[in-house]
């Protein structure tokens, strides 16, 4: 079996006289799947084939064509009549060519990582340059210039476990944790007291007399943040490496003031905040929405690589020069989801670039804790009517939708 990442014209001279089967139907390949048609390939593509049984005999409309779509087993019988490769449109690459390769029947089959030819995007490489070198102020060789920003409500079991991770990854932290509390019961805030009393490290607790949405909550604890740059942290997030001479690396080398630190998904099962992007796509309806490809696919094999240009940075793991972040506005007051993708549209439209940290020193747990304050959290932060309410008003404010 052989695998393969290949670009558009490599993947033409593959083509020859075979036909093409396409396999992972999910949302990027239902976005990307005007690239068939405006390529005249429609021809070629005999077959629509998916791992999730529940969309076995759906209907698919690709390039003028109504495909049923089948299953896995079914490349099998498909290898009896024609002579076709496998293009993989899709995050799960390697899972879904583990499953095909588990079939002793197709053990020959091409195997096609399509994701950046049907995206029609290259490789997302940096400019490297030394000029930012004695120019571009870093976070310090301990992080003394940094402030770890976290916003908590509840769920302290959760700011814990990062406390604990940031004393045993990053033991000679010389900058400052800042947690910002919105309104938490008396019993959480003492528990975190009492971790905090155990850090050899510089900390503050916020304490908000109210409790605010989340762009409001982190605006007010970024405020006070007392040196140049902020590391905004989920506080369902932990350290599983310590990032701090790479980010001063990765800034000397880009320059950027705006920055996404990639992590471990665990709902996902998978790298993201890796070279994410806005795009502009639209709906079925021909009406314009941005969208935020979350990252690309994950390439890297070491624990760290060169930094690249991006232009998202989830506000779950975003570096950010302070004085830029107030100068764009901070985080808009009237959303309450979707606040980090405004603040970075409007970054990018003011000419403003931002990078993505080459190395992997995150996990982001979405875990959804059994108790009362846990489903209480979960209620507050995802109301459907929240929710509604932010695309309405981000639909207002540019005229466009959003995803």
């Amino acid at each position: 079996m052989r695998y393969q990442e290949i670009g558009y014209s490599g993947f033409l001279a593959l083509l020859q006289d075979k036909y093409i089967v396409c396999v992972g139907l999910g949302k990027l390949f239902l976005r990307y799947r005007h690239f068939f048609a405006d390529r005249g390939l429609g021809d070629r593509v005999i077959a629509l084939v998916d791992n999730d049984e529940r969309k076995h005999g759906m209907q698919i409309e690709l390039a003028g064509k109504v495909y049923h779509v089948k299953n896995l087993d079914e490349l099998v019988s498909i290898r009896q009549d024609y002579k076709f490769l496998v293009m993989i449109v899709s995050d799960y690459y390697q899972e879904i060519c583990k499953q095909i390769e588990e079939r002793k029947e197709l053990y020959d089959l091409e195997l096609i990582d399509a994701l950046y030819t049907v995206m029609g995007k290259g490789n997302y490489c940096a400019a490297y340059t030394n000029l930012f070198m004695d120019t571009c102020k870093g976070i310090g060789k301990q992080g003394e210039n940094m402030t770890i920003s976290v916003l908590m409500h509840n769920r302290v079991e959760l700011t814990v476990r990062l406390l604990d991770s940031i004393k045993e990854f990053i033991p000679g932290f010389c900058g400052e944790i800042l947690i910002g509390d919105n309104g938490s019961d008396k019993e959480e805030i003492y528990g975190l007291e009492k971790k905090l009393e155990e850090m050899e490290m510089s900390y503050r607790i916020i304490k908000f007399n109210t409790h605010h949405p989340i762009p409001i909550g982190k605006n007010r604890l970024n405020k006070e943040c007392r040196t140049e740059w902020i590391l905004q942290l989920d506080n369902d997030i932990y350290f599983t490496e310590n990032p701090i001479q790479k980010i001063n690396e990765d800034i000397r080398e880009l320059g950027c003031k705006l920055w996404g630190l990639p992590y471990y998904d665990t709902r996902s099962k998978r790298v993201a905040n890796y070279g994410s992007n806005l795009e502009f796509q639209w709906t079925d309806h021909g009406e314009k929405e941005l969208n935020c490809l979350v990252d690309l696919p994950f390439r890297e094999s070491g624990g760290q690589w060169n930094p690249m240009f991006c232009t998202y940075a989830a506000g779950c793991a975003a570096l950010m020069d302070k004085e830029l972040f107030f100068t764009l506005g901070g985080y808009d007051e009237n959303l309450f989801v979707h606040e980090d993708i405004d603040f970075m549209y409007r970054a990018n439209m003011q000419g403003y670039k931002i990078g993505n940290i080459g190395i992997k020193c995150l996990v982001h747990d979405h875990r959804q804790l059994d108790s009362a304050l846990g489903r209480a959290y979960e209620a507050v932060r995802f109301d459907p009517d929240r929710v509604e309410t932010s695309k309405k008003y981000l639909q207002r404010k540019y005229g466009f939708a959003f995803d």
